[in-house]
């Protein structure tokens, strides 16, 4: 991941592109004094992940003072819903998946917290800062580091318990949740949950609280498994 950034930012240096970069919410340091963090909270990485993607905006940095690239960096929250990639291995993928096949939830840690983005609002972030850079306002959003979330925050407990009651009620059964005793991760970050204050101060928001998104999500694997079985 690093080394395509590097890569990519020489290309658009070349051709005096615009770079935005797909950063993460997993840059922010495992210990905060506040929340929700905003963009300017310390960074520090619990993951080869993160340290990726905090190397990657520092390249970029670096060549933005050196070589005057110009940039917007984005860091999403946890975005929820992919149904529509078939993709089951995030916790809010997992916990619906097994509630719809299985008619029981496991998952792992009960306790982080978690900033929940439903994928059209993670899509439309994209989309705001692509038209903001083709406009009159473009100054707003050159060389600026941007949350995309919600505001709010889950607990994975919570977040289960509410896809049990959502698949509960459509198959007219109790799904139980259960955990295990071990973290899935083991320098897991206890809390994400951020500030979108300065996105939303230049006109975006999200279309989706974290409750609509889990619904939706539910909706959208529920048509897909079900059309999975059919076929």
């Amino acid at each position: 991941n690093y080394m395509g950034v590097v890569r990519l930012v020489e290309s658009a240096l070349e051709v005096s592109a615009h770079f935005i970069q797909a950063s993460t919410s997993e840059v922010y340091a495992r210990e905060q004094k506040g929340f929700p963090v905003k963009e300017d909270a310390p960074l520090g990485s619990t993951s080869p992940y993160a340290a990726q993607k905090i190397a990657a905006e520092e390249y970029i940095r670096s060549r933005a003072a050196s070589n005057g690239l110009r940039f917007t960096i984005m860091r999403p929250f946890n975005t929820i819903s992919r149904a529509s990639v078939g993709n089951p291995h995030f916790v809010v993928e997992r916990a619906i998946t097994q509630a719809l096949q299985e008619g029981r939830i496991h998952l792992h840690d009960a306790l982080p917290r978690r900033d929940f983005v439903f994928r059209d609002d993670h899509v439309s972030a994209y989309r705001f800062i692509v038209a903001r850079l083709n406009g009159p306002l473009a100054d707003d959003v050159v060389q600026g580091t941007f949350n995309v979330c919600t505001g709010d925050s889950w607990s994975i407990l919570r977040m289960a318990n509410e896809v049990a009651t959502l698949v509960g009620e459509r198959q007219k059964k109790a799904i139980p949740v259960t955990w295990e005793t071990a973290p899935d991760r083991p320098l897991d970050i206890p809390v994400l949950h951020g500030s979108s204050e300065l996105l939303r101060n230049r006109g975006w928001k999200t279309e989706y609280t974290i409750q609509q998104a889990i619904g939706k999500a539910v909706e959208e694997w529920t048509a897909l498994l079900d059309e999975q079985r059919t076929a």
